[in-house]
C-alpha cells in the first residue's frame, strides 16, 4: 500500500529531517508512527501527500508516486493535528466544502455527510457554527471530514491529543469500523494508550530515521517502556560520539 525507498529530506541544506527511511506498510493495517517532537512524522506524512518532495529516494502509495500530477484525488484523506475546519462554517458546510474538493458526487454529499454526523454524535449540532464547539467535537468533524471522500488511506497527526473521554472513545470505535471495511490508516501520536489499543503495528522515528517497525506486540508490558528501550539506545549513541 505504502512504500518509502531510501528517502532522504531536509528543509535547509544541513539538517536531515528524514535519513535513508525505508518502510512498508501493508493494505489493512493501522500503523502508529511514534516519535519525539521534531523526530519527522508531520513531514512523513507531507512526503506521502506529495506536498514536499524528497531530496532522493522514492515514495508510493498504491502503486502512484505520491509527487506524480495523476495522483488520483481521494485516494488518501488527511486529518491535521491543527484540526482544520472552517470555525464560522456549520459542520454540515465543512463537510460540503471537504466533499466538494474531494469531488464526491453531489448527490452524495447530503446522505454522506448525515451519515457521518451520526456516528460520530454530532448529527444534533449540525447546523451550528463549528467554532462554538468543544475541541472534541471539532476533532470528531475534522475526522469527518477526513472520511467524507472514503479514502483508501487515511492520515491522522495526532488524532486524540486534548479531547475528552467521550470524542476518544468514539474516535477509536469509528477507525476500527472504518478499518474493518477496508481503509487502511496511519496515525503519529504521542498518546501511547490510544496506540496501544488502536494500532496492529508501530514503527518509532528518532531524529529522522527509522528506528524500529514491526507488528504491535500485545505480549509486551508496556508500550512505554518498549519504546523507551529503543530511543535511549540511539540517546546514548549520541551523546557517547
Amino acid at each position: 500500500m505504502v512504500k518509502f525507498e531510501n528517502v532522504f529530506f531536509s528543509y535547509n541544506k544541513r539538517d536531515l529531517v528524514i535519513n535513508n527511511m525505508s518502510l512498508n506498510i501493508a493494505q489493512g493495517q493501522i500503523h502508529g508512527i511514534l516519535g519525539h517532537n521534531g523526530a519527522g512524522k508531520t513531514t512523513t506524512f507531507r512526503l506521502l501527500l506529495g506536498l514536499l518532495k524528497p531530496k532522493s529516494g522514492l515514495i508510493q502509495c498504491d502503486g502512484f508516486v505520491s509527487e506524480d500530477r495523476n495522483f488520483p484525488r481521494g485516494l488518501i484523506s488527511y486529518m491535521p493535528e491543527t484540526i482544520g475546519i472552517y470555525e464560522k462554517l456549520t459542520g454540515f458546510q465543512n463537510l460540503e466544502f471537504r466533499a466538494r474538493t474531494a469531488r464526491v458526487s453531489h448527490s452524495q454529499i447530503r446522505p454522506k455527510s448525515k451519515e457521518l454526523l451520526k456516528s460520530l454524535g454530532l448529527l444534533n449540532r449540525a447546523h451550528e457554527m463549528a467554532g462554538y464547539w468543544s475541541n472534541g467535537m471539532k476533532k470528531r468533524l475534522s475526522l469527518a471530514c477526513a472520511l467524507i471522500c472514503q479514502p483508501k488511506l487515511l492520515l491522522l497527526d495526532e488524532p486524540t491529543s486534548g479531547i475528552d473521554p467521550e470524542s476518544l472513545s468514539i474516535i477509536r470505535q469509528i477507525l476500527k469500523k472504518i478499518n474493518n471495511q477496508g481503509t487502511t490508516i496511519i496515525l503519529s501520536s504521542h498518546d501511547l494508550n490510544s496506540v496501544e489499543k488502536i494500532c496492529t503495528h508501530i514503527s518509532i522515528l528518532q531524529y529522522g530515521k527509522l528506528i524500529y517497525t514491526g507488528i504491535l506486540d500485545r505480549n509486551i508490558s508496556s508500550l512505554e517502556e518498549f519504546y523507551l528501550k529503543h530511543t535511549k539506545k540511539i540517546v546514548k549513541k549520541i551523546f557517547m560520539k
